[in-house]
């Protein structure tokens, strides 16, 4: 299906990059870290320009040519193929918050340059996977831009088919429009392999956070709500693990607790392991002064501290109820996620851990919930981190023989949705309509969690061979990380060195700074 329409893009530019590492703060905000500038505040910080049409931001370096009624062809996933916002093409009359946004920013592009944004549906993403390939080995030169999800494209940047964004002109990553600090974690060797900005706005869905039922909270004497504990600093692993003890609830007198009673976390085995880790500032992959990454956790004492710990309480009688090992008794649903989403939304457990894009689910939840970051290790660690589980990405083929105008576009739509995009997104779809009235105490946290947005190489590019480690643990319930790690070690930093060879040899292209 075509649609020559103005082309909605609310993801990210795949930028496999060989460039510097140096700027890791974010130039013109007041936030440090993870985000680029909260769109939850006002001033030049903001991110958006929502209440007029004078923007905040100008890329001034970017040159205005007459693109005379240009074609900007883009292949998208299918919107009815996903719950996250990809949409790129929305009818001009939407009453739609993000799809008015959207539109409003694309129709400014596409004016300033006389060109206009054509959308091809390519399926889901395992059809976007297979196209991809497709265009590459067939030498199609239609597509500026596919988009995919990150593991794939990740792939597809190590074999060799992605255009780099050092051979991409008009791109600049060090302005206030990337998300730095997720970008950071994929600089490697000092090359920059993905960089996200505010276009993406489904990476900020994809980030990991915790929500809470109050009511719990408040008809117990041993409970204390988290957000006091995030505002002291002293919301740690130990705190959240002792609260979630002492909220468990055997209600119905029969053994093991389960969603009959009151869970003290639930959620599916995804979710929750890697946010712990991450949340406390740990990587399953590292990387040294040189940024190298290697995967040496068998010997980390901290992370292997860390996961005992944890594993402690998943032992104990309904703290942890994970939809991937643990049946339900009451709602059982094909979705082990819907399940947990319905656990926790007819008030059986005390935490959940889930995604940003999930809050919006829990819209007619009749109890109250509040949300919070991960916890910190402990309280000497400096900020909150919160885990970025994935990012839909916008991959430039190498068969694009315009580059020029195709990063020109790339930056114009990154830019214009700091402008136009997220404040609407973020302030009025998101905090206005999704959470509750709290005194703003749920947007302050929101505000946290998308400024402390981070990943882990382990979790993220080399997922499949890494965290699924740590992960089989704990659905064994076997206190063998550190075992299973160094079993597998030499075999995933053999191919960790493969690629990082790779990207730093000049091999996928580019230029290494």
């Amino acid at each position: 299906m075509k649609v020559k329409k103005f082309l909605i893009a609310a993801t990210a530019v795949l930028l496999a990059l060989l460039a510097s590492c140096g700027t890791t703060g974010t130039p013109g905000s007041s936030t440090a870290g993870g985000g680029s500038g909260s769109p939850g505040t006002s001033g030049v910080s903001s991110g958006s320009s929502d209440t007029d049409d004078s923007p905040l931001y100008v890329a001034d370096y970017l040159p205005t040519p007459d693109l005379k009624g240009l074609e900007f062809n883009i292949l998208n996933i299918d919107k009815n193929q996903t719950q996250l916002i990809l949409e790129f093409a929305p009818d001009a009359s939407s009453d739609n918050i993000i799809s008015a946004a959207l539109y409003k920013r694309n129709n400014i592009i596409q004016n300033r340059y006389n060109m206009v944004f054509v959308e091809d549906v390519g399926g889901n993403y395992k059809d976007l996977d297979t196209k991809f390939s497709q265009i590459i080995s067939s030498g199609e030169t239609k597509y500026s831009l596919v988009t995919m999800i990150q593991r794939y494209a990740f792939a597809k940047a190590m074999s060799g088919y992605c255009v780099l964004v050092d051979d991409l002109p008009n791109l600049d990553v060090t302005q206030p429009w990337y998300v730095q600090d997720v970008n950071e974690q994929f600089s490697i060797a000092g090359v920059k392999v993905f960089a996200y900005s505010d276009e993406c706005i489904n990476l900020f869905e994809q980030t990991m956070c915790i929500l809470y039922n109050k009511n719990i909270v408040n008809n117990s004497q041993n409970l204390v709500d988290p957000y006091d504990l995030v505002k002291a600093g002293t919301w740690t692993v130990d705190k959240f693990l002792e609260q979630a003890r002492l909220g468990t609830q055997d209600i119905d007198g029969y053994e093991p607790i389960n969603d009959n009673d009151i869970i003290g976390i639930v959620g599916t085995q995804d979710f929750l392991y890697p946010t712990f880790w991450i949340g406390a500032g740990l990587n399953s992959v590292k990387k040294n002064d040189d940024g190298v990454p290697s995967f040496k956790t068998a010997t980390d004492e901290k992370f292997i501290t860390l996961m005992d710990k944890i594993l402690e309480y998943v032992k104990m009688d309904g703290v942890f109820f994970d939809l991937w090992v643990d049946t339900p008794a009451v709602y059982q649903y094909p979705d082990p996620g819907e399940s947990a989403r319905m656990i926790f939304e007819n008030d059986h457990a005390l935490y959940t851990i889930t995604v940003v894009s999930d809050i919006m689910q829990h819209n007619k939840m009749k109890s109250d919930f509040g949300i919070a970051p991960a916890p910190k290790l402990d309280e000497t660690q400096e900020s909150y981190k919160s885990r970025v589980i994935d990012g839909w990405l916008k991959v430039v083929p190498n068969t694009n023989k315009d580059l020029f105008t195709t990063s020109l576009i790339m930056e114009a739509l990154a830019v214009e949705s700091k402008n136009y995009v997220y404040g609407p997104y973020y302030k009025q779809a998101l905090q206005g309509r999704y959470t509750r009235d709290d005194e703003g105490k749920s947007n302050e946290m929101l505000d946290l969690i998308f400024n402390t947005r981070t990943q882990d190489l382990g979790d993220t590019a080399w997922k499949s061979s890494v965290s699924t480690i740590f992960m089989s643990c704990f659905a064994r319930k076997s206190a063998t990380f550190a075992s299973d790690a160094a079993r597998y070690e030499d075999e995933i930093n053999y191919n960790i060195k493969k690629e990082v060879k790779k990207i730093t040899s000049g091999e996928l292209g580019g230029k290494k700074s």
